[in-house]
C-alpha cells in the first residue's frame, strides 16, 4: 500500500470528497502508537462496515508479515460478521467538515499493531457516530449524491451521509434506490449500507 503521512492531502484517488490522510503506513515509516477508546472502536467497527472507494484487489499487512513476501490478506470480525480489508477506505468527517481518509486496514493497524491515529481523526469518528457533523459538510454530501460526475462519488457522498446523519437521509436515500431511473451500482451499494443500520 502507498504510504501518506497523517494529515497530508488525499491524493490517492480520483474520488472528490476526502481533503486528508490518515493511517496509510508503510513498514518502513515510525507510526505513532498508544491506546484508543472503546467507544472510538465501535464506530470505527461501523465504518469498516461501509466501505468507500471500493476497490477491486487488495493490500495485505506487511506488519504482519515483514518476512514475508507479499504479506498476509487481513480480515476482521466485525457484529459477528468477517470482513476483508485492504480494498477500501472509510472517511471520518470533522465537526467543520474536514474529511479525513483511512484504509479501512486501519481498524487492523489499531487492533493489532497499537496505531494511534491523530487526534483530529480520533474525535471526527466519534462525533461522526454521534451525528455531530457540521450541517454544511452534510450538504455537501447531499449535492455529491445528486450532482458529482463520478458514480463512486455519489455513492461514497450517500454511505457518509448514512454514517453522519442517519435520521435526516435514510429516507431521503431510500426514495432515490427505489426510482427506475437510478443506476444499479448507486441502488446496490446503498441499499447495503442501509441494510446495516
Amino acid at each position: 500500500m502507498t504510504y501518506y503521512r497523517d494529515l497530508s492531502k488525499y491524493v490517492y484517488s480520483e474520488s472528490a470528497i476526502p481533503d486528508m490522510n490518515v493511517g496509510w503506513l508503510s513498514r518502513w515509516r515510525l507510526f505513532a502508537g498508544g491506546a484508543v477508546s472503546s467507544e472510538f472502536m465501535e464506530v470505527l467497527a461501523s465504518q469498516v462496515r461501509m466501505p468507500r472507494n471500493q476497490m477491486r484487489g487488495g493490500h495485505p499487512c506487511h506488519f504482519c508479515s515483514a518476512l514475508r513476501l507479499g504479506g498476509v490478506a487481513v480480515t476482521a470480525r466485525i457484529f459477528e460478521v468477517e470482513y476483508r480489508l485492504g480494498s477500501a477506505e472509510i472517511h471520518a468527517i470533522s465537526r467543520n467538515g474536514e474529511v479525513f481518509s483511512a484504509p479501512n486496514l486501519i481498524y487492523h493497524y489499531i487492533d493489532r499493531h497499537g496505531y494511534r491515529p491523530p487526534g483530529e481523526f480520533v474525535q471526527a469518528i466519534i462525533d461522526g457516530g454521534e451525528g455531530k457533523v457540521h450541517k454544511s459538510a452534510i450538504i455537501r454530501l447531499r449535492e455529491m449524491v445528486e450532482d458529482a460526475p463520478r458514480m463512486e462519488d455519489r455513492v461514497d457522498a450517500a454511505i457518509d451521509l448514512i454514517q453522519v446523519s442517519p435520521a435526516s437521509s435514510v429516507n431521503w436515500l431510500s426514495e432515490i434506490v427505489e426510482l427506475p431511473s437510478c443506476h444499479s451500482y448507486f441502488r446496490r451499494r446503498v441499499k447495503v449500507a442501509l441494510q446495516l443500520l
